[in-house]
């Protein structure tokens, strides 16, 4: 009778032991999607901004990092541009 318990508890722990390991595995595979997934949307992001800054002149005034500064600093001399993302010559 002993002997069965243990034959049955060992069953039972590297069922569970592999169980554990399939899940981790299969999280971290998950992880490293999602990872390639974020990189991939950040760098279409950065080419679509760096199209935009190549076809378009920034401002001559430095510093100036929002739609209210470029406008109003630039004595209307500057516009900001969303697709640029940043504060460029009219």
């Amino acid at each position: 009778m002993l002997e069965k318990i243990y034959y049955g508890l060992i069953i039972f722990i590297s069922i569970y032991s592999l169980h554990s390991y399939i899940y981790r595995d299969s999280h971290h595979t998950d992880e490293l999607q999602r990872i390639d997934l974020i990189e991939n949307r950040i760098n279409r992001k950065n080419k679509i901004i760096n199209h935009y800054r190549l076809n378009t002149i920034p401002c001559h005034i430095a510093n100036l990092i929002n739609p209210r500064q470029c406008y109003e600093e630039s004595k209307r001399e500057c516009s900001w541009c969303v697709l640029a993302a940043r504060c460029n010559k009219i």
